[in-house]
């Protein structure tokens, strides 16, 4: 008997609660095709459907379907094409039958996309309430959340989600909020609760994964760019002699003994030079919390070998041993005298062809004894600036004698 009594008292506190629910009356509502400012007609009259669709939502309004509507308005023989003035709105509202109707824009400005909207009572011709909303983006933002954030802002009812747009460098990494796998970046993550604290990871192989608190507002959409940052290992490179350069890719990574904390991970493909001895070539894989070793033991450049090379051309003995500063200035030294030394034959020859050619003007001349003096002074100055360019020769042939000479005291000593 006793729980009898309770069964009742609960269901006559839920038909108290409950009854003014059920009670309440439905408010008719119609959509018309919304007016098309800078997209296409077709793409207009889809976000329209979808804001039909998105007022199924609201428990206190009851939509009249569009083919309804249509059938309705063909036996008033009324055009809805054109109608976009609120006495038009209204004389649709009329002839539908309906308390209020639901009208606006769509428009695209730059790269902005403004939702226009507006509720107006049929039986007075007030606008009930308006609502603006701008987007950038693309229009399938406008599709997915943009046109349930203005209706819910239209209703006044409270967003309490937002959105984060998430850019990550480089793309293709994992996101993750609150522990759960939200998709790949670049990637726009919608319906996130407001006003909560989120935990943000961001996770790729090769990175560091980065993480963040984030609080949003109702409604707001956020855009984030995060730059990853290459995980790191360490790398020892020991040997004999100490004091050897490790490069990779022609940078210099260090001097032995090295020990370098800040590789990235990845493949390395090392050389190891020293003065005097053979380079060596080595390749490191950096992995995380590991240490890479590399041992070397280089050997002595071959003195015969350099030597050998000294004697084909200066300089190129230095630069087998790796003394490259040395074998250098002796490379350019001997290309620079060996270039002087061919200017200066050629002068010599073409001054010796002007001698000898003045000379056999002078020993045939047996017709004009008048031009003997004249020719006899050509004869001379030609033979004075043969012997100029012939000692000029010399010199540089001995400069460079000289260079080799040295060239070959250096590498043996």
């Amino acid at each position: 008997m006793l729980n009898q009594i309770k069964c009742w008292r609960i269901f006559a506190l839920y038909l108290i609660f409950t009854g003014p629910i059920f009670s309440q009356k439905l408010i008719n509502i119609a959509v018309i095709d919304f007016e098309n400012i800078g997209i296409s007609e077709s793409e207009s009259k889809g976000l329209s459907n979808r804001v039909r669709t998105i007022i199924l939502k609201y428990p206190r309004y009851q939509l009249i379907e569009r083919a309804k509507m249509e059938s309705i308005l063909k036996e008033q023989n009324f055009q809805l094409s054109g109608c976009t003035s609120d006495e038009c709105v209204v004389e649709v509202g009329q002839l539908l039958g309906v308390e209020q109707m639901l009208a606006g824009s769509f428009g695209l400005i730059g790269s902005t996309y403004t939702i226009d909207m507006r509720i107006i009572e049929i039986a007075t011709g007030k606008i009930l309430n308006t609502t603006r909303h701008n987007i950038e983006g693309r229009i399938d933002d406008v599709l997915k959340t943009g046109l349930e954030e203005a209706l819910d802002a239209l209703f006044t009812i409270p967003h309490k989600y937002g959105s984060i747009f998430i850019q990550t460098l480089p793309a293709g990494a994992h996101i993750f909020i609150n522990g759960e796998e939200k998709g790949i970046s670049p990637t726009l993550i919608e319906k996130l609760p407001a006003e909560t604290v989120l935990l943000l990871k961001i996770q790729s192989d090769n990175y560091n994964i980065e993480t963040q608190e984030i609080t949003l507002k109702p409604s707001e959409r956020r855009s984030l760019k995060i730059t990853l940052n290459k995980l790191q290992g360490l790398l020892t490179v020991t040997g004999t002699p100490k004091g050897a350069i490790v490069s990779s890719n022609y940078k210099k990574i260090g001097t032995t003994p090295l020990i370098n904390k800040s590789l990235t991970l990845g493949d390395y493909q090392l050389k190891i030079t020293k003065q005097g001895y053979q380079s060596l070539k080595s390749t490191a894989t950096i992995t995380e919390n590991k240490t890479t070793e590399i041992p070397y033991s280089l050997e002595l450049v071959p003195k015969g070998k350099s030597l050998l090379l000294s004697l084909i051309l200066p300089g190129s003995g230095q630069l087998y041993q790796g003394y490259n500063l040395k074998g250098l200035t002796f490379l350019v030294t001997t290309i620079f005298i060996g270039y002087s030394t061919y200017e200066s034959q050629q002068k010599f020859s073409d001054q010796k062809g002007v001698w000898e050619e003045k000379r056999d003007e002078y020993n045939h001349n047996t017709s004009a004894p008048n031009l003997w003096p004249q020719q006899r002074q050509a004869v001379q100055d030609a033979y004075d600036k043969l012997k100029k360019n012939e000692q000029t020769r010399n010199l540089w042939l001995g400069g460079l004698g000289l260079v080799w000479t040295i060239n070959i005291i250096e590498i043996i000593f």
